[in-house]
């Protein structure tokens, strides 16, 4: 029996004179096949840089207050994350949905003041929710709040298929 780098030498010689090649050129065409998917990923990764990037430009714009100098330095990044994963969100969109904005003062009368309208408009809600949002289930409470912070001019049935068509990871 021959040694590995025997055995791998004949495989090579095999392949090379089934695709009609010497084994020098089928030696160039393999290092030229792993150069061009090397390319490949250094491309893909490239882009998804230049996607963090923008994603990141874009929050920071909506969120001053945010000092995280990566996408995955940011609060919650995991939730935001499978949000974004879900494709229903733009990047600020998703982000505030996971961020905690009582960490922010600015974010934080803004806040106050829109749960205080939201609360005064309970009256104009339906007893019923399956009469405005058909046959889906309504918002928890907890997280009505911020899908209608996050989305206030999206009426309640959008509303309340946006949140559940997020919840399907």
């Amino acid at each position: 029996m021959g040694t590995e780098e025997d055995v791998i030498e004949a495989l090579t010689k095999l392949a090379a004179e089934n695709e009609g090649l010497t084994v020098e050129e089928y030696k160039r065409k393999l290092q030229d096949e792993q150069l061009l998917e090397e390319y490949k990923r250094s491309r893909v990764t490239e882009e998804a840089q230049k996607a963090k990037a923008q994603h990141l430009a874009e929050i920071k714009n909506r969120f001053p207050d945010v000092e995280a100098q990566s996408i995955e330095q940011l609060p919650n990044y995991e939730k935001y994350r499978k949000l974004m994963m879900t494709n229903l969100f733009s990047p600020s969109e998703a982000f505030e949905m996971v961020y905690d904005k009582t960490k922010s003062n600015k974010a934080q009368g803004e806040y106050e003041r829109q749960k205080a309208l939201n609360e005064s408009k309970e009256h104009l809600r339906s007893i019923n929710p399956k009469t405005v949002v058909g046959a889906l289930k309504p918002i928890p409470k907890s997280e009505y709040e911020v899908y209608r912070r996050v989305f206030p001019n999206l009426s309640e049935k959008d509303l309340v298929k946006k949140y559940w068509d997020s919840k399907k990871l």
